[in-house]
């Protein structure tokens, strides 16, 4: 039985409990059905109860079509303090679709957003590079993160690998010219999301090695890219650094939501068990002062 085949059953359940069990397995797993996301956000609008953590659990699953029409119903009639939830969502949705369903969604989105969408659909190579570029290094010399400028250099990445404009050569010398320096760069950053979105095995072991880094983007990124791969090449690449306390945190996020039967064998080793309880906590603590912190620099761009 695989895994999805045994969250199934209790994917909708009445006992919150368990419904919270059931996202907190999905949050992080790239496989999520689709047809799934648009059941949680049907009982988010029809739950009240469950709305705030479906709508926090689901943030990096696919929105698609039927999704949106969700969305377009329901928000308008949202309690104001839980919208910036949904818009979360709509950071990760189609720009086809976010063009065809603009008129209602245009009191939704942020203004910016529209030239933006229309540019990775019909920029040529050279326009999204040039464009790819100014916003790296608006990025690097922004004074703190800023999320907004994150979300799009990410797009424009996703639209270089999409439409074939980068090589799997290409990646391997940026990742070689980061690992020289001192840290990574905004550039390093979006070098490593394109491996996961290439699925490149053969730089999961040196993804793996940068567990021990001290950068919270770069962990965000490096752990999403391998979760990506749910392979158990990535378990085993991954297993050593579950023993070091700087990368314990990173590395039992990764191997939790690689969904086999050597992650759970993994997982299940006493020491594991005993280490992995422990980075539970702090694993807590650093995605809610993590998540504070780029909350309210937001809010404080608005």
């Amino acid at each position: 039985m695989t895994f999805l085949e045994k969250i199934k059953p209790h994917l909708i359940s009445n006992d919150l409990l368990i419904q919270e069990t059931v996202l907190q397995a999905l949050h992080d797993f790239p496989n999520v059905p689709e047809e799934w996301t648009v059941e949680l956000l049907k009982e988010a609008f029809a739950n009240k109860e469950k709305q705030t953590s479906i709508l926090i659990y689901i943030e990096k699953q696919t929105i698609n079509e039927e999704a949106i029409k969700i969305l377009i119903e329901n928000i308008p009639l949202m309690d104001q303090s839980k919208i910036h939830l949904t818009l979360k969502l709509l950071d990760h949705i189609d720009q086809e679709l976010a063009l065809k369903y603009r008129e209602p969604l245009e009191r939704i989105i942020r203004k910016d957003l529209w030239p933006l969408y229309e540019f990775l659909i019909n920029g040529t190579e050279e326009e999204v590079y040039t464009e790819y570029g100014k916003t790296l290094n608006a990025l690097e010399r922004a004074d703190s993160y800023q999320h907004d400028l994150y979300i799009k250099a990410k797009k424009l990445a996703s639209c270089i690998v999409q439409k074939g404009w980068i090589t799997e050569d290409e990646i391997d010398t940026l990742i070689q010219e980061e690992l020289k320096q001192h840290g990574f760069s905004y550039n390093g950053y979006l070098a490593v999301y394109m491996i996961g979105l290439l699925k490149l095995e053969k730089h999961i072991p040196i993804l793996a090695s940068l567990l021990v880094r001290d950068d919270d983007i770069l962990l965000e990124e490096v752990a999403a890219a391998l979760i990506r791969f749910q392979s158990d090449e990535v378990v085993k690449e991954v297993e050593p650094y579950l023993k070091r306390e700087e990368s314990i945190i990173f590395a039992s996020s990764v191997i939790e939501n690689i969904k086999s039967d050597l992650a759970v064998q993994v997982l299940r080793r006493p020491t594991v068990r005993q280490k992995n309880l422990m980075s539970k906590i702090y694993l807590s603590k650093h995605f809610v002062i993590n998540y504070l912190k780029r909350h309210y620099l937001k809010l404080a761009t608005i």
